[in-house]
């Protein structure tokens, strides 16, 4: 085994680990073996499964916040440039494995502190949509249409059918183009 200080490679391990063999087998020896290196080399840089967990959860918050701020750029001048960055980054979602968020979810039943960082991010996002239209129950309407097309991923719900949710999405995107904007 190798011995070296890779948090990213521990991460793409933890990631791997958890695709294979579902998030219920996640362990600090299932991504030691997987990365190649010692349980003391994984545990150097998560000191405990519940680190490892934050790890991912943090990459996941920067890899959907790179791909909001894209298409907030793309937004910008438009009406409700929060709304239609987050149906686009929407996409950056789709990819990630629901096995890794529904490990993090586990891993927040027990330590809900976990999830402070996620809720600050929505709570922010939540804040500039309300700023940016002069019809916030539409808005949050919205919301909430795209907070159930995330869980209905991850909880590998109907409908999958990938062609009906991207009708979702386009109608999503209609009524963002109908919704007021704040004057």
């Amino acid at each position: 085994m190798r011995a070296r200080n890779a948090p990213d490679e521990i991460l793409d391990a933890a990631r791997a680990v958890v695709a294979r063999d579902g998030p219920g087998c996640l362990t600090i020896e299932a991504v030691a073996r997987e990365v190649g290196m010692s349980k003391g080399g994984v545990l150097y840089n998560f000191p405990s499964k519940l680190a490892l967990l934050e790890g991912l959860m943090h990459q996941m918050i920067a890899a959907f916040e790179q791909s909001f701020f894209e298409f907030r750029d793309a937004a910008s001048g438009q009406p409700n440039p929060t709304l239609r960055a987050l149906v686009g980054a929407f996409g950056h979602f789709e990819r990630f494995d629901p096995d890794i968020s529904m490990a993090i979810m586990i891993a927040a039943a027990e330590a809900p502190a976990l999830m402070t960082p996620v809720n600050r991010l929505i709570e922010g996002y939540t804040g500039r949509v309300l700023e940016e239209t002069a019809d916030p129950a539409s808005a949050l309407v919205i919301l909430a249409a795209l907070d159930g097309l995330r869980f209905q991923h991850l909880m590998r719900l109907p409908p999958a059918d990938p062609a009906l949710r991207k009708a979702t999405l386009t109608r999503i995107q209609t009524m963002i183009e109908d919704l007021e904007p704040a004057t």
